[in-house]
């Protein structure tokens, strides 16, 4: 199965192209739009015959790409209630032996540790006492500002980037921030710089006239 390379988002200007093969389409410099040919995957030679290949190249552009995150202004969150309990062990050589037992009546809890260790000459000894505190959580309803609202969906676009445009290099984000009838929605558009060649197969449904690429075979007699 032969292949062009076409473009498939909105318009765009070539940046760089880096042809491997097949016969190039456009220039470095121009604009592109919604499926044009890039990079053609018919090969002609200087007897006017074509021979079809497999298009391959990178093409580089900037592009934008946009996408929306939301959260409601009013959020049920864990937070600590006051209520704490500590718990200590002795550690000796990576064994935890529990002397000191402490609970907390909420389902829900946080637990910070640290281990206080003696460290004679600056060398540290697998001993000592570990020390856990337990922090009661419990469920509070809390309202969010601007500020905050913006702070958490950052993130889960930090997140989308990550996944999501791991193909491309992003040159710039514009932020724009809503509040809509208790819902905060933060857009982002993206500036990135990609590779915007996609595989178009040639030739693979029965409306595709390959007849004008193929050299006439001469009748036998």
């Amino acid at each position: 199965m032969m292949k062009n390379l076409t473009y498939r988002n909105q318009m765009t200007v070539i940046l760089r192209i880096e042809a491997l093969e097949g016969s190039t389409e456009i220039e470095e410099g121009s604009g592109v739009i919604e499926g044009q040919l890039l990079i053609s995957g018919v090969m002609g030679d200087e007897q006017g015959t074509s021979r079809l290949v497999h298009a391959d190249a990178r093409i580089l552009a900037r592009t934008t790409r946009e996408a929306s995150f939301s959260v409601e202004e009013r959020q049920n969150d864990l937070q600590p209630s006051g209520e704490f309990a500590e718990r200590q062990s002795l550690m000796l050589f990576g064994l935890h032996l529990p002397y000191r037992f402490g609970r907390v009546d909420s389902p829900y809890a946080a637990v910070e540790s640290f281990t206080d260790s003696p460290s004679p000459l600056g060398t540290t000894l697998p001993v000592g006492i570990t020390t856990e505190r337990v922090n009661a959580l419990s469920y509070e309803e809390r309202l969010m500002d601007e500020n905050s609202a913006k702070e958490l969906l950052e993130k889960q676009s930090q997140l989308y980037e990550l996944f999501s445009l791991s193909d491309c290099t992003v040159e710039d984000r514009a932020y724009t921030l809503t509040d809509d009838n208790g819902v905060f929605t933060l857009r982002v558009t993206y500036t990135c710089i990609e590779d915007i060649a996609y595989s178009d197969p040639i030739g693979t449904d029965e409306n595709t006239d390959l007849r004008r690429y193929v050299l006439p075979t001469e009748a036998k007699e």
